[in-house]
């Protein structure tokens, strides 16, 4: 059986990181169901643009249709839960990836 990842980039302004962690660990990780496994935290080392940190949260699916509930039940309102929080200061991405 097929293992995916959902990965989700945020691109945080320096200014905003403190505040984006404790979102991120006090609303985000909490409100994720059972359904995502092993959700890890990661800071991206590149850095492609001055004063903005970015961070990478990955979390395991065990099938195709978790990427669907993915899109139907988080991302959106997470979307709109950053902006009403941080507006252009966070932005965020989401890539689906399989592993081979």
């Amino acid at each position: 059986m097929a293992k995916y990842i959902i990965n989700v980039t945020f691109c945080v302004e320096q200014p905003y990181v403190a505040a984006w962690k404790n979102w991120l660990n006090q609303s985000f990780l909490p409100s994720i169901d059972g359904s995502f496994h092993h959700a890890k935290t990661m800071r991206v080392m590149t850095h492609v643009e001055p004063g903005i940190n970015n961070f990478s949260v990955q979390h395991e699916v065990d099938d195709f249709h978790s990427l669907t509930l993915w899109k139907q039940n988080y991302e959106e309102q997470m979307k709109a839960e950053l902006f009403k929080r941080f507006g252009q200061h966070v932005l965020t991405f989401t890539t689906f990836l399989e592993l081979l």
